[in-house]
């Protein structure tokens, strides 16, 4: 007879049920078609943490690829502690084979999911008291600004997943009546590059997510600034989440390319008259761009999502550049890191479906291809195959030589994949001198 788990706390308060987390992941160990349920629900909304221990395992298995199985998952656990105990793992385990059914997971998932808002919003609503106070006795409008600021941002990230499902006749009735409308071009983004427009069936689509790989130098970056300078000059507002470089080396490059201003005497501050005009001449005609830069090189992808929630919700959002995915600060460091990449491209392309926005995403390539000077190809994308495979789109860049090894002039922009258009190839000009492409 299994021994009864000690998860380590007393009788529980109203704020948490651990009877119910009990009964999902039995659900999830006993029947393995219930664990993808798993996926969808926030790991603190276990409130146990030998709970949220036992919920990263299995969603981590099924994430790999790996069979569920009861025997598998004791294996794995054998010499592992649950959080907040000196219980081993799998004794917590062995306590759940044989309980949790899958007519009533739906309950329980809902019923921990609103504890946990519940939970946020006692938090929340304490710390932003707090902060409030604060900022009354030292008369410190900055302080509570910051403060609701960061409250807005916390409950906008407590969302309820959505499990409604449509019929196909309700789908075919909504399909025939969007068929037989003119094509809707309005939330569709042109590129400043019509060669490209024209493989994208007209530029970057409103909820799908782009992936612009390159190997270093070669202007993954670049043709981000540019796609997101372009998109704000035609009055879409846009968010530039920059990793690499800070927000005035960003600018540098935007004015650089919007101007066709020589970037390198920006960048040595040292303008001649010529570059001056042409800077003077462009700042004047855009003062005020819709755009907004967030140069933090410690960023997670969860706080992205957050702040171009925010963005969305208060100045507006239309389109968003990452610079660069294998930057993105892991959630969780000590998952694998093909698992990190594969959060981080996932979350991405689930956040341009929630906002209805393109959301471009630079993308180091491996270095494999280099020696070879070959055209590079999808499974040079770095680390993780979910980039390839969560991407509606991927753009890759290369350099052709002339047979002396000389470059060229010249930029390819490789279509390797596309889910709203063609693939193809298309040549531009590689105007690196002035931070632009074309």
């Amino acid at each position: 007879m299994t021994e009864p788990y000690d998860d380590g706390h007393d009788a529980p308060p109203n704020d948490y049920d651990p009877e119910s987390e009990r009964h999902i992941l039995g659900a999830a160990i006993n029947e393995p078609h219930c664990a993808y349920e798993l996926l969808d629900i926030n790991p603190e909304a276990f409130h146990v943490p030998a709970h949220r221990d036992l919920h990263h395992l299995i969603t981590a298995t099924i994430r790999n690829g790996e069979p569920l199985d009861p025997s598998i998952l004791l294996a794995q656990t054998r010499n592992l502690k649950a959080t907040g105990t000196t219980t081993p793992l799998n004794r917590l385990i062995l306590s759940l084979i044989g309980t949790g059914y899958a007519a009533s997971l739906h309950f329980h998932i809902d019923r921990i999911t609103h504890l946990h808002h519940a939970r946020k919003l006692i938090a929340t609503a304490a710390t932003l008291n707090q902060h409030a106070n604060e900022a009354l006795t030292n008369n410190s409008p900055e302080t509570l600004a910051a403060a609701i600021h960061n409250a807005t941002q916390t409950l906008t990230n407590a969302s309820t997943p959505n499990r409604n499902a449509t019929t196909y006749a309700d789908i075919l009735d909504d399909w025939w009546e969007w068929q037989e409308k003119p094509l809707d071009t309005a939330g569709i983004i042109p590129t400043p590059w019509p060669e490209l427009n024209d493989l994208l069936n007209g530029g970057l689509h409103p909820g799908k997510s782009y992936i612009c790989g390159g190997r270093p130098g070669t202007g993954k970056s670049l043709i981000g600034l540019n796609l997101a300078g372009h998109a704000a000059e035609n009055d879409h507002q846009a968010s530039i989440f920059s990793l690499e470089m800070d927000r005035l080396e960003v600018m540098s490059r935007l004015l650089a390319a919007g101007a066709h201003a020589d970037a390198g005497q920006i960048t040595r501050h040292k303008l001649d008259t010529h570059n001056h005009r042409l800077l003077a001449e462009y700042t004047n005609t855009y003062p005020a761009l819709p755009l907004d830069i967030v140069d933090n090189s410690s960023i997670t992808i969860d706080e992205i999502a957050s702040h171009a929630h925010n963005a969305r919700r208060t100045t507006g959002l239309d389109i968003a550049v990452i610079d660069y995915l294998q930057l993105v600060t892991a959630t969780n460091r000590k998952d694998p890191r093909e698992q990190q990449i594969a959060h981080m491209s996932r979350t991405t392309k689930i956040l341009a479906g929630q906002l209805k926005i393109p959301i471009i995403t630079a993308c180091q390539l491996n270095r494999s291809g280099v020696t070879a000077d070959r055209p590079p190809v999808l499974s040079d994308l770095r680390e993780s195959g979910s980039i390839e495979q969560d991407a509606d789109a991927v753009l890759l860049l290369h350099h052709e030589k002339h047979p002396n090894g000389e470059p060229t002039g010249m930029v390819d922009i490789i279509v390797a994949k596309n889910r709203v258009g063609r693939q193809g190839k298309i040549s531009l000009p590689w105007r690196a001198n002035q931070s632009r492409i074309g």
